[in-house]
């Protein structure tokens, strides 16, 4: 057969049967859907449609391997058929295989004539794999096929506010509140564009908007809070999990390798210096993907991660290092921890999302044990700012001086704070300090 199946008849077996598989699949019925597919493929044993829907079958049926070989069927029976292709890349994602899935997604999109649904499960896949770059690429791809499309208009901006491009952003953001002015959707784009900006009137009246629609939500009324000119004193639980569960597939190439992200390692020698043994329990707030861990090395009364992230969690949990992992708020996990249960707790680059840390730093005093350590990082106010600043980056900086009181009052024994350049951003260092305080 050719390389592309020709659905070109009035009436075709195999497409009517296969449709019937697919609703067997999705009500659950997967012995009649097996019992269908081993029929037509009997009658049509070189059809790749037949294959393509025996990998969903596969993936409902949770065998992952055979999902895969029947989705690498499909592209050896029809290997420039963009459908299948883009299906063996949604296999493959799902599977961790994030690099050869990337390359069949792309190797889909490229085949002409462009399709919009075949475009529409690539960016899904560059999605899951937190490539922003390349979302960006199909989604510009798509509005060549459909200008009109608000869905691909707004998915545009935000990707575009998501790389940092606030101009575009902000240009797209306008142009589609001029057309759907009661889409919170669009009113949170464009509110967080403005904020990005310092367009603080505009960020205030998006925000306003948004706060009547639903005054419960606790993003709504954060950015309310910093269009206003406030500080409000931490940052809501789903702005943070939103962000890193994005990020995760892509932090560490990203930050350490682009931004140096120096941190995690510091943290690591710093407690490696006092116990050189590793007898130590340590806890791991905001453990992100691990880096910790895996500059520290597995201790020997073993390693607690905590995280609002799933994303990051299932990335850390690749290192093998972790004994266990709590997708909770930082300030959840210590207020429920019990006294005394760990010699090391750890906070790298976490309480820049936290804000107010005072209670924090408490409850980690208690449920360090003696000879413990709290080590952690903090990015510095400048001189004549207060003890505590929400950048622009929605990130806090913190003073050395609070937070040494904060730590001298909680009950440490000793604190020493030593300067530390963070990571880069804009080209540049942001500067910071990293706290080890000791009971």
């Amino acid at each position: 057969m050719s390389d592309t199946p020709s659905f070109n008849k009035l009436f075709d077996p195999v497409q009517l049967a296969t449709k019937e598989v697919e609703a067997n699949i999705r009500s659950g019925d997967l012995k009649a859907a097996a019992e269908q597919l081993n029929a037509l493929q009997k009658e049509a044993p070189r059809d790749p449609r037949i294959f393509l829907m025996g990998a969903s079958l596969a993936e409902a049926a949770g065998n992952p391997t055979a999902a895969l070989t029947a989705a690498e069927r499909v592209v050896s029976l029809a290997p420039n058929w963009a459908p299948g292709i883009v299906e063996l890349a949604g296999v493959l994602i799902r599977q961790g295989q994030t690099e050869r899935a990337l390359k069949e997604a792309d190797r889909a999109v490229d085949l002409k004539p462009a399709s919009l649904a075949v475009i529409e499960l690539a960016t899904s896949v560059a999605n899951v794999a937190g490539d922003v770059e390349r979302v960006g690429r199909y989604l510009r791809l798509a509005q060549s096929l459909a200008p009109d499309n608000l869905l691909i208009r707004r998915s545009l901006a935000y990707n575009d506010l998501d790389q940092g491009r606030l101009d575009q952003a902000w240009s797209e953001f306008s142009a589609l509140l001029s057309l759907e002015p009661d889409n919170p959707v669009v009113r949170l784009g464009h509110g967080r564009a403005a904020l990005a900006r310092r367009e603080m009137k505009a960020a205030a009246e998006d925000f306003a908007f948004l706060k009547a629609l639903d005054p419960s939500d606790t993003t709504f009324a954060y950015y309310a809070a910093v269009a206003a000119g406030e500080t409000p004193s931490t940052q809501p639980d789903a702005i943070t999990q939103s962000t890193f569960d994005g990020y995760a597939r892509r932090f560490d190439a990203h930050l350490v390798t682009a931004l140096k992200y120096r941190a995690p390692k510091r943290i690591a020698e710093i407690i490696r210096a006092r116990y050189p043994n590793l007898d130590i329990t340590v806890l791991d707030l905001g453990c992100g993907t691990g880096l910790v861990g895996l500059y520290l090395g597995k201790p020997k009364g073993g390693l607690v991660g905590v995280d609002l992230s799933g994303n990051m969690i299932a990335e850390a949990a690749k290192h093998n290092l972790y004994d266990r992992f709590h997708q909770v708020s930082l300030l959840d996990a210590l207020r429920e921890s019990p006294t005394a249960e760990f010699e090391v707790i750890t906070a790298a680059d976490v309480f820049i999302y936290v804000g107010e840390i005072s209670q924090a730093i408490k409850d980690a005093r208690r449920v360090l044990r003696e000879n413990g350590a709290l080590v952690f990082s903090c990015e510095a106010t400048k001189a004549g700012e207060p003890d505590l600043i929400l950048r622009d980056t929605m990130r806090y900086a913190h003073s050395e001086s609070a937070v040494r009181a904060m730590c001298e009052a909680a009950g440490f024994k000793q604190v020493d704070i030593e300067s530390f350049d963070l990571r880069n951003e804009g080209g540049a260092p942001v500067a910071g300090y990293i706290v080890h305080a000791y009971t």
